[in-house]
């Protein structure tokens, strides 16, 4: 069982940084987009699940999550690039101003 939960694990990091770029997106009025974002990556989930379940049980029932929501963080962080006017390497990489800024929350809160 350890080998799904590994493909699990990833399939969690895509589901937050889903939940992160979709919060900006609902701001920004983007709701119908979000949404066919949501269904195409339900729809490869279930045919994937549908080819990968019979051939490799669980563990293709877990890579079918990861891949499905890989796609649905890509595609979400493709329209946050382009709404937000922030380039790939704005959104994906940590600043040096952005540790000073995380320094100063954490030390607010102690």
């Amino acid at each position: 069982a350890w080998f799904p939960c590994l493909l699990l694990l990833g399939a969690v990091q895509f589901l937050s940084i889903t939940k992160v770029l979709t919060a900006y997106l609902l701001h920004r009025r983007l709701q119908g987009t979000i949404f066919r974002i949501a269904v195409a990556a339900a729809l490869l989930n279930v045919a994937l699940n549908l080819w990968w379940i019979p051939a490799w049980g669980a563990a293709g029932a877990a890579g079918a999550s990861l891949a499905s929501y890989g796609v649905n963080s890509l595609l979400a962080l493709r329209l946050f690039v382009r709404a937000s006017g922030r380039t790939l390497r704005e959104t994906l990489l940590v600043a040096p101003a952005d540790l000073g800024l995380y320094a100063r929350l954490l030390t607010r809160r102690s």
